[in-house]
C-alpha cells in the first residue's frame, strides 16, 4: 500500500512538471513574434534586417498600408516601443480581425488598427514618419491614388518604403489570382 501512495505522489510530481514545461512554451510562444506559416518569408526578408537597413528606432510613428494579418506589424511595435505606434491599415476586416487578435495575444498596446479605401488608407494627418509597404503596391488597384492620399499623413522629411518581390516572383504571385466576374 505504501509503494502505491509514493507512486501515485510521484506521478502527480511528473503530471506537475509536464504541465509547468507546457505553460513556459506556451508562455515563450507568446512572445515569439513570428507564426505559423511565417517562417518562409520571414526567412525572405528577414524583419529585423530589414528594420536595421529602415534605421526604424524606438519613438517612430509608422503607418503599414496591407498589413493582412500583421506578419510585420508586430515586429515594427516591438521596434517603435511604448513611445511609438503603429498604424496597421487593411481593406480586409476579416484580416484585420486576425490582427486584432495578434496584436492582443501579444501583449502589443502601441498599435492601431485600420480599416481603410482601396486609394485612401485613412492615416491621421500629418502624423508619420514612415509608411511601409510589403509586398502590397505590385498587387495596388489604384496605386497613384493611394500614394497621394498617403502625402497628407506624413511630417515633413518622411519616407514611404515598398519592400516588393523580385520580377518573377510577381509574376507568380499574380498567376495564382483567380478573378470571378459575374456576367
Amino acid at each position: 500500500m505504501n509503494n502505491v501512495t509514493i507512486r501515485k505522489c510521484g506521478l502527480r510530481k511528473i503530471a506537475a512538471g509536464f504541465f509547468l514545461v507546457l505553460a513556459a512554451a506556451a508562455l515563450s510562444a507568446r512572445t515569439d513574434l513570428q507564426e505559423y506559416g511565417e517562417r518562409r518569408d520571414n526567412e525572405r526578408q528577414p524583419p529585423d534586417k530589414v528594420m536595421n537597413a529602415l534605421g526604424i528606432k524606438p519613438g517612430l510613428t509608422i503607418g503599414e498600408v496591407g498589413a493582412g494579418h500583421g506578419r510585420y506589424t508586430v515586429h515594427l511595435a516591438a521596434r517603435v516601443g511604448p513611445a511609438g505606434k503603429v498604424y496597421a491599415e487593411d481593406i480586409d476586416s476579416p484580416s484585420l480581425d486576425y490582427l486584432r487578435g495578434r496584436i492582443k495575444r501579444t501583449g502589443l498596446s502601441n498599435v492601431e488598427v485600420i480599416l481603410g479605401k482601396v486609394d485612401d488608407p485613412l492615416f491621421p494627418k500629418a502624423g508619420l514618419d514612415m509608411v511601409f509597404m510589403v509586398w502590397v503596391y505590385h498587387m495596388l488597384e489604384s496605386p497613384a491614388a493611394l500614394l497621394k492620399n498617403i502625402v497628407p499623413g506624413l511630417k515633413p522629411g518622411a519616407t514611404i518604403v515598398m519592400v516588393e518581390p523580385v520580377p518573377d516572383e510577381i509574376e507568380a504571385e499574380i498567376s495564382n489570382i483567380v478573378v470571378l466576374r459575374k456576367r
